[in-house]
């Protein structure tokens, strides 16, 4: 790997798990739609933690009857991520802050590779632009 590279990696300190850090994210977050996701996304000073993001993938049960779907959806938005999270990682990184993100699916069908990937783009730079 050359200097200029970066890994397109999703290691456990970048996935949300905690229960308080879900619950902190879905009370004081900020949300938008960026069809077929749904972000929510909240900012906090990185004063326990290294500055970083950390996100969360989901597809609800109502929408996406059969589990195999659902996970074909998280692995998706989780792909797509990874693609596009260094700018959010720099930023981050630049301002010491610590940033939550949750993905949620909020379509009725099986989404394409593209159509993940431009809610994905299109999500990231919105953050990217309310984070300023």
């Amino acid at each position: 790997m050359t200097t200029g590279e970066t890994k397109n990696q999703l290691p456990k300190r970048e996935r949300l798990y905690l229960k308080r850090d879900l619950e902190r994210l879905f009370a004081s977050g900020q949300s938008f739609i960026a069809y077929p996701l749904r972000v929510v996304y909240c900012s906090e000073p990185a004063t326990d933690r290294a500055p970083g993001v950390a996100i969360l993938a989901s597809a609800p049960k109502r929408r996406v009857r059969h589990a195999v779907d659902r996970n074909r959806i998280k692995r998706l938005i989780r792909e797509a991520y990874r693609t596009r999270k260094t700018p959010l990682t720099e930023r981050c990184a630049l301002h010491g802050r610590y940033l939550h993100i949750g993905f949620m699916y909020v379509g009725n069908d099986l989404p394409t590779h593209a159509a993940i990937e431009k809610a994905m783009h299109k999500a990231v730079s919105q953050i990217l632009q309310k984070t300023t």
